[in-house]
């Protein structure tokens, strides 16, 4: 039953209208289907295949090959090439996908060929789908890190209960056993929250495209999220400021982007509060062209340039161990990206960090 299962996979990816190749980090090639043959010359499992770009045998990845950096930081690329033929050019779409072996290094890049000269696709449409495929590339490292992050709060819980199995058959009734067992109890609600939080950020990182866009007032929005902040304790001189006007209706989710909003400001706070002078979040807005900006800008530590290019990364955080799961700017940025908006950010040590939070105007407002 494996023998023919297998063999009918095989038959499949063989009749795909594209090309599948994995390959090593010395361009060797472990398995292909019969696309890649008839698309790229003759070519046997174990051996070279040829840089598409040069069209020549190297002994590793070029220094501007997608495909290397896909082994290297374990990122999915994309890019095309148009190859000259006796009739006219084929231009190819690349995808690499990165792929670990058995010791979970990223040795392997599994590309997947798409022959755009024969297709008539949409750009709008292509860009869907490899945005789908990137998300669902970081799916591997994102249900590994919900595994770990869960097991610890979890492993915490049933160490706390068996100490209070321990606790309660020795049948003690003092006020220091009382003080024990509401201590244990307290922790306990802890790490389900933790637990809690972890699920809701999956959650809403799965939800694509389940949103309820209507036209809200951006300036009401900020302010409603700033009084959420700041009814809770503050850390102490830590001050938030608002410097908005009135501004045009943007066409969104008010509860998705409400929640990126107060992802960058629990952030914000969190660095302004490391502060050894001024402890100040500054929230501004402005219209840029056919987008309205909205700037969370902090007077913290600032961001190290090293750590810059993983923020986005599921479980990357910079704050101490206990404090956030890593999932704030991960979530805010797939939001941001579903809302048809974006998310940059800018900081260096010692200079606090700008979050920009980028949304489309309603087409009546850009004309």
């Amino acid at each position: 039953m494996e023998k023919i299962a297998t063999e009918k996979l095989e038959e499949l990816l063989n009749n795909l209208d594209a090309g599948l190749v994995l390959v090593d980090s010395n361009h060797g090639i472990h398995w292909m289907n019969q696309k890649v043959q008839e698309w790229f010359g003759p070519l046997k499992l174990g051996e070279k295949r040829k840089c598409y770009r040069i069209q020549k045998y190297n002994d590793n990845f070029c220094r501007i090959c997608p495909t290397r950096r896909t082994i290297n930081f374990g990122i999915p690329t994309r890019y095309e090439l148009t190859f000259p033929q006796d009739d006219a050019p084929c231009c190819f779409e690349i995808i690499g996908l990165p792929v670990s072996d058995n010791n979970n290094k990223i040795s392997f890049v599994l590309e997947f060929i798409i022959n755009k000269s024969n297709l008539k696709i949409e750009r709008k449409e292509t860009k869907d789908i490899i945005a789908q495929m990137e998300k669902m590339a970081s799916i591997g490292n994102l249900a590994a890190g919900i595994a770990h992050e869960l097991n610890t709060p979890l492993a915490t819980i049933s160490i706390i209960s068996q100490e209070l199995n321990d606790i309660l058959n020795k049948n003690a009734s003092s006020n220091h056993f009382k003080k024990e067992i509401n201590g244990y109890l307290y922790d306990i609600d802890t790490e389900i929250k933790k637990c809690k939080s972890i699920i809701d950020n999956v959650q809403n990182f799965a939800r694509k495209g389940l949103h309820q866009k209507k036209s809200v007032n951006i300036t009401d929005i900020i302010s409603q999220t700033m009084d959420l902040i700041c009814n809770r304790e503050l850390p102490e001189g830590v001050v938030i400021k608002k410097d908005v006007g009135i501004f045009p209706q943007v066409n969104t989710d008010p509860e998705r982007l409400r929640q990126v909003i107060l992802n960058i400001l629990k952030n914000a706070v969190h660095a302004a509060s490391l502060s050894k002078l001024k402890k100040e979040i500054v929230i501004s807005l402005k219209r840029e062209n056919k987008s309205i900006v909205i700037t969370i800008k902090d007077t913290g530590p600032g961001i190290p340039k090293r750590n810059l290019k993983r923020l986005f990364e599921p479980f990357f955080t910079t704050k101490p161990p206990g404090i956030g799961t890593g999932l704030g700017l991960f979530v805010s940025y797939g939001i941001m990206k579903d809302l048809g908006g974006d998310i940059q950010i800018e900081s260096m040590s010692g200079t606090g960090t700008s979050v920009f939070l980028i949304l489309p105007l309603e087409q009546e407002y850009c004309e």
